[in-house]
């Protein structure tokens, strides 16, 4: 196999976890052949991750659409991580063997429309922003997604949110703003906020720098908290507990402004960042977690950044593509 070739077949058996034996070690050989193959297998795992269920009449068996055929239809044209679902849909249609047609169209009288949704991604070492059809202004930080209908200013504000990000929202007194992460309901009116809410942290995060922000179980809508500015909101994942802490705001924030400030901040926090940072994975040895850190990354490259941990922290680490594996002395 061809490893400067996509091979999309392959790929959509891997996201659907049924490769054979023999396709997983074509998949693994394409995969490992460079790291552009790996962004592409992650632009396409957003785009897969964001489709709605399909109901099996969708599934046109033996009868896969070239990739050429959907993007002529569609006119993709450049890659770009402002993606309506229709476009998010397209990219693995053909995997699934859906025709165009039918993608465009509700798939049942109970199921939103996939072309009736817009997706904005920021993938692992990136950074996004958005305008909303209201003038809202969001900027998505690295491996974060933000998910909202074409119907968002008519009838409600309402957006979903993987990961972080951070909003400026345009008052609106008749239709509250509402970032939906699963777990918490963040309301506004019209207010300046970064949440995070990333599926592998315990904790969502909502820091609030002007107006105020209200806090809500996505369960059952009871109240977790009401913000002022200078404080920031955690809640737990288990159990919805709920604390208000006074908190560098700008600090919290400043990945918008191309800057990853860290102030006291503990082993754990700061590789979770970094990590996404510069879209890297590190493997953390002899690590001691009392260990915490105050400094400041702009234009730092890896190697700087542990250059920079080293004269803090004695530490060996190592290179290896996308991973680092680091040890304390």
């Amino acid at each position: 196999m061809n490893n400067n070739i996509i091979p999309y077949s392959i790929i959509a058996k891997y996201l659907a976890d049924e490769l054979n034996d023999e396709e997983r070690i074509l998949f693994e050989k394409w995969r490992a052949a460079s790291p552009e193959n790996e962004n592409v297998l992650k632009d396409l795992q957003y785009q897969w991750n964001g489709l709605l269920p399909l109901p099996e009449s969708a599934f046109q068996k033996g009868k896969f659409n070239t990739w050429e055929k959907i993007t002529k239809e569609i006119n993709l044209g450049k890659k770009s991580f402002h993606l309506r679902w229709i476009v998010a849909a397209a990219s693995v249609a053909f995997l699934l063997g859906l025709s165009i047609p039918y993608l465009t169209k509700s798939m049942s009288e109970n199921t939103v429309p996939i072309a009736a949704q817009t997706v904005v991604v920021a993938p692992s070492g990136q950074k996004s922003y958005t305008l909303l059809p209201d003038g809202t202004k969001v900027w998505l930080n690295s491996d974060s997604k933000l998910t909202y209908s074409t119907s968002y200013n008519t009838k409600e504000r309402l957006v979903y949110l993987e990961g972080e990000a951070y909003f400026d929202v345009v008052r609106n007194e008749k239709l509250s703003f509402i970032v939906k992460t699963g777990i918490v309901d963040v309301k506004v009116l019209g207010t300046e906020f970064n949440v995070s809410a990333y599926s592998t942290n315990d904790i969502i995060q909502v820091a609030l720098v002007r107006g105020s922000v209200k806090l809500e179980s996505a369960h059952n809508a009871s109240l977790l908290a009401m913000l002022k500015p200078g404080e920031k909101a955690e809640v737990k994942r288990s159990g919805l507990h709920c604390s208000v802490l006074s908190c560098d705001v700008d600090t919290e924030s400043s990945w918008r402004l191309n800057k990853l400030c860290f102030e006291g901040a503990y082993v754990h926090d700061v590789f979770q960042k970094v990590e996404r940072w510069y879209g890297v994975k590190f493997n953390i040895l002899n690590e001691n977690k009392e260990y915490r850190y105050w400094f400041t990354l702009k234009t730092e490259s890896l190697t700087e950044l542990l250059q920079l941990i080293n004269k803090i922290t004695p530490i060996e680490y190592k290179i290896e593509g996308e991973e680092v594996t680091l040890t304390y002395k």
